[in-house]
Formats: structure tokens, C-alpha cells, sequence
């Protein structure tokens, strides 16, 4: 289930994402409720639109930030990504599934990158101990075959 980590003036609550859209703002309507004077009343919503989630921005005064950038209009969510409304941090968490993982990698690029180089390593360190393994197997038959030669030269 996804969740939204909300750390506002040093103190941090874990919010659940039960619904398919939840507004944050300073209203007490709000599905997350902020203190912080920088926030709009309606700030922003997080909606789920097939089995992604988007940050909608609804025209808030002071703006939205997600991992830096200001969001214009409507933003899709990835797993880790960080939300600032005023000095209030959001981060947005999503447990994934097989198939929403997938979606989720193919979405972005630049992991595939990451996932190529963990599955190369992992290969490289299989093979290598493999053909470590392998040459001490074969040191060891050498080294019984030698033996076995010298018994049998000693014994002539």
C-alpha cells in the first residue's frame, strides 16, 4: 500500500494511502493536514489514475516541488520521490509489485542502467567463482595425478 511520510517541523507521521486521491493542504478538510504558513489551504492532490500516482498541483500561491523541480500542472510519482510544500518534506513510498515494478523500471530509463550493471556484477562474481572452483578442482586432480606418478616411478 503507498504511503506518504510527512515531516513538518521536526516532527514526521506516516500517512496511508487508502483512497484513490487525497488533498494536502492547510484546510482541515484536507486528507493531510500542514501547519506550515507557506502551504495554500488546497495546495496540492495526489491522485491514482490506473496504477500510477500523480501529484496535481491545484494553483497554490507558493508553489509545489517534487525532487527539486516546481510542478506546473499534474506530475506522476515514482517510489522515494520527494514533495516540499513551503518547509514541510513529503516523501511519497510505494510498495510494488512484479507488475507495477516492471512498469516502474521501463518508466525510467536510467534504472535499466542500474539494473544492466547489478545483473552484469552478479554474473561476473557467479562466473568468477565458478572458474575459481574450477581451477582448484583442477590443481587438485593435477596434483593426485603427480602423486599417483611418483608412487608408481618410486615403486619401480
Amino acid at each position: 500500500m503507498p504511503e506518504l511520510w510527512v515531516n513538518e517541523k521536526g516532527r514526521a507521521r506516516r500517512v496511508k494511502l487508502t483512497e484513490d486521491a487525497l488533498t494536502i493542504g492547510r484546510d482541515r478538510t484536507c486528507g493531510v493536514v500542514l501547519v506550515d504558513e507557506k502551504s495554500s489551504r488546497r495546495h496540492c492532490r495526489l491522485v491514482k489514475k490506473r496504477e500510477a500516482w500523480h501529484l496535481q498541483e491545484l494553483d497554490s500561491k507558493n508553489g509545489t516541488w517534487v525532487n527539486g523541480l516546481r510542478v506546473a500542472t499534474d506530475r506522476p510519482l515514482a517510489n522515494g520521490d520527494v514533495i516540499m510544500i513551503g518547509h514541510a518534506r513529503l516523501v511519497f513510498r510505494e510498495r510494488m509489485g512484479g507488475a507495477a515494478l516492471a512498469l516502474w523500471i521501463g518508466t525510467h530509463p536510467a534504472l535499466w542502467r542500474g539494473v544492466a550493471y547489478l545483473v552484469m556484477t552478479a554474473c561476473v562474481a557467479v562466473i568468477g567463482w565458478g572458474i575459481y572452483r574450477g581451477i582448484g578442482a583442477l590443481r587438485e586432480q593435477t596434483s593426485a595425478v603427480r602423486g599417483a606418478g611418483e608412487l608408481g616411478e618410486s615403486g619401480k
